[in-house]
């Protein structure tokens, strides 16, 4: 079984990843023609790896998913 999630959602767990403002985490801002799905992801992969409590915490519900 398979499951997609954003990474925004994903990000969103950790008080200390999310972004202060939820606006800032939209791809898509359908009535504005210059905002049409676009994200960039705020911290760099290298910090995220370095995000030890959170992996941890990431692993835990993807092993406890039987995933």
């Amino acid at each position: 079984m398979w499951s997609i999630f954003q990474l925004q959602d994903i990000l969103g767990m950790s008080a200390e990843l999310r972004r202060e403002n939820p606006e800032d985490e939209r791809i898509n801002v359908p009535a504005n023609p210059c905002h049409y799905w676009r994200y960039r992801m705020h911290i760099s992969l290298e910090q995220l790896i370095k995000e030890k409590a959170f992996n941890e915490e990431l692993k835990g519900y993807i092993q406890h998913s039987g995933r």
